[in-house]
């Protein structure tokens, strides 16, 4: 029988606390929201949801009105994938800052999209070396650099600003996922020098998974290839076609789209910087609480997760522990991890008790392993 099986068997409805990274312990206005009746949405009142969302993500994105955003019915991986064939065609080059698994889904989309990649590899444990990426790729014809921001899969933070100086310096567009840097970390992406930024709704956003959306700013948009052939569903020149009448060119993901405006004017009236540094601060006091038996890597962290190393090969068991025993599920980690380290996320309806419980609760099991 499942984990999730046995929480219906033994208490008849799952009570389960969530430290993942997507989905997330939701707000409680997000789950009102989801109990609704879902609206017709080729109407104005549905437009306009669309028009208050689109301002509202693009001032806490921090870019201009003039920039556009695609709002697309797929997870992060679908906008990436749509980016990239909008953008870059089978006769460009781009450079890939491969620093782990989702740096490594650009190179599969690159293969499968027949687009000509060179990647950097940043080993876990280790920063870019910017000096490496300045003195080696400075005379390639790229078309543009894809960079993750923070790379979930270890909880390494990139230097985006390092890297947007080098593509400006070389003419190269910068396309960055920032799926689990957006309202976790600070990105505003015109004075970083992002042009084009991918996120999607059930990372920082905290709402339901289904929404993806590719922030497009200016410049960029005059590098949008034309008639596209590569994608009939993800032609972005359909998507700002409607976008005139900010209605979506085939069914949206509507119900996600109304949790996004809750959840956008939610972080309004508290305001970003609040926002931000309320999840800087469970983050800090979960690395501060944390077992001394236990490591955290040594690159850049992401307030949106804490990557947690045990010396021993436990972390499946620790993971199931905690699922079965205490009702909280954490992230597990997969490839040469999967034994060693789990992922600890800081984000959504979670408070600073909820972390240190956390830790309590895998000390204690911990002392049990001997």
């Amino acid at each position: 029988m499942s984990i999730f099986l046995n929480f219906f068997s033994k208490i008849g409805k799952p009570t389960q606390k969530l430290f993942t990274i997507g989905p997330v312990q939701m707000y409680n206005s997000t789950l009102r929201i989801k109990s609704n009746q879902l609206p017709y949405f080729r109407t104005t009142n549905f437009s306009n949801v669309i028009k208050n969302c689109d301002g509202l993500l693009k001032d806490l994105i921090g870019t201009s009105k003039s920039s556009k955003i695609m709002y697309l019915t797929s997870s992060g991986t679908g906008a990436m994938s749509a980016t990239l064939s909008n953008f870059i065609s089978s006769n460009d080059r781009v450079l890939i800052i491969n620093s782990g698994s989702f740096g490594e889904r650009f190179c599969e989309i690159c293969r499968a999209l027949s687009i000509n990649f060179d990647q950097i590899n940043v080993p876990f444990n280790h920063n870019l070396d910017i000096d490496l990426l300045n003195n080696n790729y400075s005379d390639n014809n790229y078309k543009a650099v894809l960079l993750i921001a923070h790379e979930t899969s270890t909880g390494y933070l990139a230097d985006i600003l390092k890297v947007s100086e080098f593509c400006k310096k070389n003419n190269f567009l910068l396309i960055v996922d920032a799926i689990t840097t957006f309202l976790c970390d600070k990105f505003h992406m015109d004075e970083l020098g992002v042009d084009i930024a991918i996120i999607s709704s059930h990372k920082g956003l905290c709402i339901s998974p289904g929404l993806a959306m590719s922030v497009i700013n200016e410049k960029a948009l005059n590098k949008i290839i034309q008639n596209t052939k590569t994608d009939f569903y993800f032609d972005f020149n359909k998507y700002i076609l409607n976008l005139r009448n900010y209605q979506t060119p085939y069914t949206p993901a509507i119900g996600i789209i109304l949790e996004l405006e809750d959840i956008l004017l939610k972080i309004k009236n508290i305001g970003l910087k609040t926002w931000l540094n309320n999840v800087e601060l469970k983050a800090n006091i979960f690395r501060r609480t944390l077992d001394d038996r236990i490591l955290i890597p040594k690159h850049n962290l992401s307030n949106a997760i804490t990557p947690i190393i045990f010396k021993e090969n436990i972390a499946k068991h620790m993971y199931t522990v905690l699922a079965e025993k205490y009702l909280y599920i954490t992230n597990p980690s997969g490839g040469q991890f999967e034994e060693k380290m789990l992922r600890i996320s800081h984000i959504g309806n979670i408070y600073n008790k909820d972390l240190k419980n956390l830790n309590k609760a895998i000390s204690k099991e911990l002392n049990k392993i001997k």
